[in-house]
C-alpha cells in the first residue's frame, strides 16, 4: 500500500523537467517541503545554488547522499542515491540537468527519511 503523498512523489521522479510546466511541478513540490522554508520562499527562487546549499545541509543531518553521477546516455545523467551507513542503494533518479537531479534527490531523501515513504518495492515486501 502507497502512503500518503506516495503517488505524487513518485510522479514527480518521472517528470521530464525538459517542460518548463514540470519544472514548476518539482518546485511547488520541494516549496511544500519543511527543509525549504529557511532558503527559499517561492517556488521561482529555487536556484541552482539554493539547492546546492539544501543539499549540502541534509547530507550533513541524514545518513544518504548522491552515490554518484553516471551519464545515462541519451542525454541524460543518473544520480544514485546511497544510504551512507549501510551503503544500501536508496533509489536511481534520471535527470537532464543538474538542477533537476539535485531537485528529485532531495524529493527522494525527504520521503525516505521525513515521510517513510519506500520508493521501490522489493521483493516479498
Amino acid at each position: 500500500m502507497v502512503k500518503k503523498g506516495g503517488k505524487i512523489i513518485k510522479k514527480a521522479l518521472i517528470l521530464d523537467c525538459r517542460k518548463e510546466e514540470n519544472v514548476d511541478r518539482i518546485k511547488q513540490i520541494l516549496t511544500k517541503t519543511k527543509w525549504l522554508e529557511k532558503f527559499a520562499d517561492t517556488p521561482e527562487n529555487l536556484t541552482l545554488d539554493v539547492l546546492e546549499r539544501l543539499y549540502k545541509k541534509v547530507i550533513k543531518k541524514y545518513p544518504a547522499q548522491i552515490g554518484y553521477i553516471q551519464n545515462a546516455g541519451d542525454n541524460s545523467w543518473a544520480f544514485s542515491l546511497k544510504h551512507t551507513e549501510t551503503h544500501e542503494w536508496l533509489y536511481t533518479i534520471y535527470a537532464y540537468t543538474l538542477w533537476e537531479g539535485i531537485a528529485k534527490s532531495l524529493i527522494v531523501l525527504y520521503a525516505v527519511f521525513i515521510k517513510n515513504i519506500p520508493l521501490e518495492e522489493r521483493k516479498g515486501e
